[in-house]
């Protein structure tokens, strides 16, 4: 059975991949040999003849005719994972793609080299994207709680969370001494600038630090 069909464009003929056809059979295919993993052929996007997609389990198994090469390409995304929420800096979370020739063999041979070189082999990236979420979802609502809890102990800081970066900005606000500085979702605050105050005060600031690191140490 042939995936390429017959078109003609500006008095020329050409041959495009009828993805469609493609996408159901491959879908079919892909539940009969990963059964009982739920597999379900999705809804078309705007753009139905280049680009098909396929629920596996919990992924989503994207492909995308090339009909220059006459190939179709495949990669595998975690949808409950947004592209914020990814370390797309860390190569343990990228998923494996595949290029296959939609003639070249059996629909059913052809799942089973998609399954092998793009589903199994993304299954580590893929967990590692959604545990990178879950660290970062847990983060997101300790900086939440950390700035209350702050504002409960010094109301008059202005604390402004910005919980995408997972961190707090603090101002002195009306507590009558110039501070600025950021907390983190780890607890911890930072001071990037501080207003003018007696050796004796500044003395005392040390001095209580100083113990404290020192209570950390021990």
């Amino acid at each position: 059975m042939s995936y390429l069909v017959e078109t003609e464009s500006f008095g020329r003929k050409e041959f495009k991949i009828d993805m469609s056809r493609f996408a159901t059979d491959l879908a079919k295919a892909l539940a009969v040999l990963l059964a009982p993993t739920k597999v379900k052929l999705l809804p078309p996007g705007e753009y139905a003849h280049e680009n098909q997609s396929i629920q596996v389990g919990n992924d989503v198994l994207d492909i995308r005719a090339d009909n220059w090469k006459k190939k179709v390409n495949a990669h595998i995304n975690a949808p409950d994972v947004a592209w914020g929420d990814r370390n797309t800096y860390n190569k343990a979370h990228r998923t494996e793609s595949a290029s296959v020739n939609p003639n070249g063999r059996g629909i059913d041979a052809i799942a089973k080299d998609l399954n092998k070189r793009v589903i199994v082999a993304s299954q580590e990236a893929l967990a590692q994207q959604r545990a990178y979420k879950a660290q970062n979802v847990a983060a997101k609502a300790e900086i939440v709680r950390l700035a209350a809890v702050l504002k409960a102990k010094v109301p008059g800081l202005d604390i402004r969370v910005n919980e995408a970066e997972k961190r707090a900005t603090i101002y002195s606000g009306s507590t009558g001494h110039y501070v600025s500085g950021m907390l983190s979702a780890d607890g911890t605050v930072g001071l990037d600038r501080i207003g003018s105050m007696k050796l004796e005060t500044f003395a005392k600031i040390v001095a209580l630090l100083a113990k404290e690191e020192k209570g950390n140490q021990e």
